[in-house]
């Protein structure tokens, strides 16, 4: 992860320059495949693509920050604990409805010595809120 973070975080070196460069190829594709989810429903400005892919490298930060840490938090996306799907499409159930995060649950996984990697517990009043709703 520390690798990932120099070479994110530097300027380009001879190095790090294939970790740098797939790392903003992801930041790129990541913006893109949300701006293009969001046309969907309605009209995508320029500055608002600008502040999708602000919100994007601010996430993959956050995310590079929190994976230093001894412990590991993660966010809970379903309630089921699947991972979520990226498409309207895929996420529809077979009878037309959809499971939608109201509020992701927050768990930690370890403790702060770095240990015990393979239990997670839900952190104090981080319960997450789920909802489906129908498609149709």
């Amino acid at each position: 992860m520390k690798i990932c973070v120099d070479a994110t975080s530097k300027p380009r070196m001879e190095w790090d320059y294939n970790v740098k460069q797939e790392y903003e190829s992801c930041l790129k594709e990541a913006a893109a495949e949300m701006s293009q989810e969001l046309e969907r429903v309605t009209s995508v400005s320029n500055s608002e693509r600008q502040r999708m892919t602000e919100l994007v490298k601010k996430a993959a930060m956050l995310w590079l920050e929190v994976g230093q840490q001894r412990c590991r938090m993660f966010l809970l996306m379903s309630n089921s604990g699947d991972e979520p799907a990226r498409s309207s499409r895929k996420a529809l159930d077979h009878d037309g409805t959809m499971s939608l995060v109201v509020v992701p649950e927050l768990r930690r996984r370890g403790n702060a010595q770095g240990e015990r990697l393979d239990r997670h517990e839900l952190v104090m009043d981080c319960k997450g809120k789920f909802s489906v709703f129908s498609a149709i």
